[in-house]
C-alpha cells in the first residue's frame, strides 16, 4: 500500500474522494468492503496529516507490539482469575499467594514497554492483594509472614494509611513496639481520623506495659 501511495501521490488529496464515495455506494450493503474503505480513507488521512514515511512507521510498530500486548492482556485475565478466586476463598492463604504472585508477574521487565497500561492503578490493587494476603497469614497466626505480606503492600503504595496500620499491628504483636510506635504514626500523618489509630495506640501503650517499658 506504501509503494501505490508513494507512486500515485493524487491518492492524497481531494481527487480520491469521488473514487472512494462511488465504491462505497456500490457497496453499501457490504459490511467487510465497507470497512475496508474506511479503513484506507483514515490510512490515507495519516499519510497526508503525518507523512507517508512516519505513517507507516507507526503502523509497523503497532504490528511488531500487537503480540506482546495480547500476552500481557492474557497475564492480566490470568491475574484478574486469580484476584476473584482469592476474594471467593474467604482469606485462604495458597488463593492470596497466587493471586499476589500473577500480579508481581505483570511488573515485569518484559512489559515494561506496553503501550497504555494504567500502572498506577495496576500498583494500587496488588497493594491491596498484599494486604488480604497480610490479613489472610495473620488470621491463620503466622505473624512474621503477614508483617511481609503488610511491608510488601506499603513498598508497592506508600501512601495508603491502612497497609501502614495493619504493619503496626503485626509489629505489636511480634513485640517490635518502636517500629510500631514509627507506623502509627505514620498512618496518623496518612489518615489523622481513622479509628483504629486509638486502638493501636491503646495495644501499644499495654504491649509496653507488659514487657516494663512504657512511655511517659
Amino acid at each position: 500500500m506504501r509503494r501505490v501511495i508513494e507512486a500515485h501521490p493524487l491518492l492524497l488529496t481531494d481527487a480520491a474522494r469521488p473514487v472512494f464515495d462511488a465504491v462505497a455506494e456500490q457497496y453499501k450493503d457490504d459490511e467487510q468492503v465497507q470497512a475496508l474503505i474506511q479503513f484506507k480513507r483514515n490510512l490515507l488521512r495519516a499519510c497526508r496529516e503525518h507523512g507517508v514515511k512516519a505513517t507507516f512507521a507507526a503502523l509497523e510498530e503497532a504490528a511488531q507490539a500487537a503480540p506482546k500486548i495480547a500476552a500481557f492482556e492474557a497475564a492480566v485475565e490470568r491475574y484478574t482469575r486469580l484476584r476473584q478466586a482469592m476474594e471467593d476463598s474467604e482469606n485462604d492463604v495458597a488463593a492470596c499467594r497466587r493471586a499476589a504472585q500473577a500480579g508481581e508477574a505483570l511488573f515485569g521487565d518484559e512489559w515494561k514497554d506496553v503501550p497504555g497500561v494504567d500502572w498506577d492503578a495496576l500498583r494500587e490493587d496488588l497493594a491491596s492483594v498484599y494486604n488480604m494476603l497480610g490479613n489472610a497469614l495473620y488470621e491463620a497466626g503466622d505473624k512474621p509472614a503477614a508483617l511481609i505480606a503488610f511491608e510488601r503492600a506499603i513498598a508497592i503504595q506508600s501512601s495508603f494509611a491502612m497497609w501502614h496500620r495493619n504493619r503496626a499491628g503485626a509489629l505489636i504483636e511480634l513485640g517490635r513496639l518502636d517500629e510500631a510506635e514509627a507506623a502509627i504514626a505514620r498512618a496518623r500523618e496518612l489518615e489523622p481520623d481513622a479509628p483504629r489509630l486509638t486502638e493501636l495506640d491503646a495495644q501499644l501503650a499495654a504491649a509496653r506495659a507488659q514487657v516494663g517499658n512504657p512511655r511517659e
